[in-house]
């Protein structure tokens, strides 16, 4: 880690682990992701046939809008966890 990556680093974390997991894992990851997936399952399943959308899209849209960002909260706090090792060691290099 470098000097720019650790300010960004001490920016980041100076809101709090929930606030990263939540903005950087829920929000960062697991909604791009669910809404992302949702997308692809159906063009994969009806192809561009977006006059077939019904109850199965839904419940797609549904399902992942709560296991993605669920998710999002492991990720987020693995980097949490990751990022402040890496910070830590940069850290105790410096001095």
């Amino acid at each position: 880690m470098n000097e720019k990556q650790m300010r960004r680093w001490e920016r980041k974390r100076s809101n709090g682990k929930w606030s990263f997991v939540i903005l950087s894992g829920m929000l960062g990851w697991g909604i791009p992701t669910a809404i992302l997936f949702t997308i692809f399952t159906f063009i994969l399943d009806h192809g561009f046939q977006w006059e077939q959308i019904g109850s199965d899209f839904w419940e797609t849209a549904v399902t992942s809008l709560i296991v993605f960002p669920l998710g999002g909260i492991g990720w987020g706090l693995i980097m949490w966890f990751i990022m402040e090792r890496s910070y830590a060691q940069a850290n105790n290099k410096m001095k």
